[in-house]
């Protein structure tokens, strides 16, 4: 009956911790260039823009975005990327995001931002190549770049990396597991 407990509360543990899947954002099933839209579904996030978004696929223009390409903002009536753009994640809130933004000039400034729902949880301001880290930051819902008047090319991202919170069928789970337990416990 002790082995059983031990099976029981092993099993509460496996389950209770939900696998939290680290994820990227991928641009390399989107053709490369602008996408004639002012939005594009990645099947883990949405990203739309003020205007068209220009997409990266891996190794455009010497490599700097990454096995997973990127993307900007696309303002077509200064071909520049300095529109607006938000990045929202579809399936899961995350945790642990990190990316880059990438300049290709002097004189560019965006603002990004991250939030839960409507609650802003950070932001910071961006103006030259630097690797963009709200790791300190769960439930992220949605991120946003706003551009401050660049007077440079603009900035793009690459290199989105972040962790799902499991959905809530892990609370399901944990609960199950631990009334489990409870009747193993009571049994011995």
């Amino acid at each position: 009956m002790k082995s059983l407990s031990i099976f029981a509360a092993a099993a509460a543990t496996v389950l209770s911790v939900a696998a939290a899947d680290a994820a990227v954002l991928d641009f390399n099933g989107l053709p490369s260039g602008t996408q004639g839209s002012s939005s594009v579904d990645l099947g883990n996030a949405e990203i739309t823009s003020t205007d068209d978004l220009f997409i990266y696929r891996e190794g455009a223009f010497g490599d700097p975005f990454g096995v997973n390409g990127g993307f900007c903002a696309l303002n077509t009536s200064v071909f520049e990327c300095t529109a607006d753009a938000t990045i929202t994640f579809t399936q899961n809130a995350v945790y642990g995001l990190t990316f880059d933004a990438i300049n290709f000039d002097s004189g560019d400034s965006v603002v990004a931002s991250i939030f839960s729902g409507t609650d802003l949880l950070s932001s910071i301001s961006l103006s030259a190549n630097q690797t963009v880290d709200f790791s300190a930051f769960a439930g992220v819902t949605s991120l946003s770049f706003v551009d401050q008047g660049s007077s440079g090319a603009g900035l793009s991202y690459t290199n989105f990396e972040f962790t799902e919170v499991p959905l809530p069928a892990g609370l399901v789970l944990l609960l199950t597991s631990l009334g489990a337990f409870g009747v193993m416990r009571r049994k011995s």
